[in-house]
């Protein structure tokens, strides 16, 4: 994987450096005020200045080993008196995410384990992605279509499962959960027949039926998995020449 070392890696690289007796130039601090001087006192750390930016440029961040499944289901049951019903659902499942630890984050993971950095630094983007902010372990999604003669109707459900955001720790140390959530929708249509009509589809609907919010997470929600939007309706005409 190509990327850039996140700053908040940075950071715990410059306290390891620092630590060590040196800093990190990649972070750029304000110079040392007073306040800062007695922060650090008795702690055995140099003073250092309020962070002003982090230089993060792209580097080789080793390999990135992703394994999972998706199935996609369709079926349609024999015509019935009461009309023709189709069922669908498509699955997906993540069994590893692995981010392989470049040297850097591997140089931090090890001083975190002999005990040369806090055990709670977080050290993001290496070993197990799975459940990280923007990778469900589960998604699907499913729909249930009857139609008759000119009339039908359906039932849809989108799911996507919890995810954690691990730079977000309560006080035992476990990271932030952002919770899972399932979204109805809801809809019915008319095919209008006639010379004049004919071909033309008028579709009515609902989307998010229950109201689900985009579960809780720090900047609000998260944006790569959920949409900012409660229930609403909608309406749809379509015609075929």
């Amino acid at each position: 994987k190509i990327g850039v070392l996140s700053a908040e890696n940075a950071l715990t690289l410059d306290y390891l450096m620092r630590v060590q007796g040196s800093s990190n130039p990649n972070v750029i601090r304000a110079p040392v005020t007073q306040s800062d001087i007695d922060f650090a006192a008795g702690t055995g750390l140099a003073p250092i200045g309020l962070i002003q930016s982090v230089i993060t440029d792209y580097d080789n961040l080793d390999i990135r080993t992703i394994e999972g499944f998706d199935v996609g289901l369709s079926y349609t049951l024999p015509p019935l008196p009461v009309g023709d019903f189709t069922a669908s659902v498509n699955y997906s499942e993540l069994i590893d995410f692995f981010q392989s630890p470049s040297p850097i984050q591997q140089e931090l993971l090890d001083a975190q384990s002999d005990g040369t950095i806090n055990a709670g630094a977080n050290i993001g983007g290496a070993a197990s992605l799975l459940e990280d902010a923007g990778n469900p372990k589960v998604k699907w999604n499913a729909s249930l279509v009857w139609k008759h003669d000119q009339i039908a109707a359906g039932l849809t459900g989108q799911y996507t499962g919890k995810v954690f955001q691990k730079a977000v720790l309560d006080p035992s140390g476990a990271p932030w959960e952002v919770e899972d959530q399932l979204s109805i929708g809801l809809w019915g249509e008319y095919t209008f027949a006639g010379e004049v009509g004919d071909d033309t589809v008028f579709r009515l609907g609902v989307r998010n039926l229950t109201d689900e919010p985009p579960p809780l997470a720090t900047q609000g929600y998260l944006g790569n998995l959920y949409q900012p939007y409660g229930r609403y309706f909608y309406g749809r005409v379509t015609k075929t020449f």
